[in-house]
């Protein structure tokens, strides 16, 4: 079980969630925005791009072992994030659609069509 940890690779989406709290109590209010920035910067150098929100996906496959390193890594790096977080979750991404061009083109599909009606 371990070894397919090492050698099964897939793209990796992160989320997370930080206490906002414990973000104002160790940057001030008006700083919080940089804890943010902060973990940004760190996914993006190893290979992230933020999707959404608190949402980064890998733009290369990874084990979940090497997952699991650059959580710890990045916990270590970035000292006061174990203190911040509320939740941190990794998934592995399976297939991926772009549903806004899929429903984008349904639409023009409809609006082309003679009598309006939908296809």
């Amino acid at each position: 079980m371990a070894r397919k940890a090492r050698t099964v690779k897939r793209y990796k989406a992160i989320n997370f969630d930080l206490d906002t709290q414990r973000l104002r109590e160790r940057f001030g209010e008006d700083r919080r925005p940089e804890a943010y920035r902060a973990i940004g910067r760190y996914l993006a150098d190893r290979g992230f791009v933020h999707r959404q929100g608190s949402g980064y996906r890998s733009t290369h496959r990874l084990s979940d072992f090497e997952t699991a390193l650059l959580v710890s890594l990045m916990y270590r790096d970035l000292a006061w994030l174990s203190a911040c977080v509320r939740k941190l979750d990794v998934t592995n991404i399976g297939q991926d659609y772009d549903m806004d061009s899929i429903a984008r083109e349904k639409l023009r599909s409809q609006a082309d069509s003679p009598d309006g009606q939908r296809k």
